[in-house]
């Protein structure tokens, strides 16, 4: 079954993080996603593979990570492993961890865009 991220910002209605695998770069390492599941796991994250409407397929690379809120400290840790000050990844080319904000979502009419969506894909 298809998991969309705007389901999960529908269910949890909080601002959420994602990280997109630039599997279909060239310069795409894919130890970068093992490095990062590694470090989900030893520090008790789950994660799960998501989908998104605007996403040309489903195998986008695209997966929700739950960290409890911006202010868990493991988003900190992680930070200081993968991103630069900016909050940009050190490995540009293979990933991006992405904060997705419930309040601008539903301000571009997220909910009803999602739900025109599931009518449409149910048919």
């Amino acid at each position: 079954m298809t998991v969309y991220a705007e389901q999960i910002l529908l269910d949890t209605q909080q601002d959420q993080l994602f990280v997109q695998f630039f599997q279909d770069n060239s310069e795409f390492d894919p130890s970068a996603q093992i490095r990062h599941f590694d470090w989900f796991d030893r520090h008790l994250l789950t994660y799960q593979p998501v989908t998104s409407i605007n996403a040309p397929n489903d195998d986008s690379g695209f997966f929700h990570v739950n960290f409890v809120g911006d202010t868990d400290p493991r988003l900190e840790k992680y930070s200081s492993l993968f991103e630069d000050d900016s909050g940009r990844s050190l490995d540009p080319n293979s990933y991006q961890m992405l904060l997705w904000s419930y309040q601008g979502w539903v301000e571009k009419n997220g909910p009803e865009d999602f739900a025109r969506h599931k009518a449409a894909s149910s048919v």
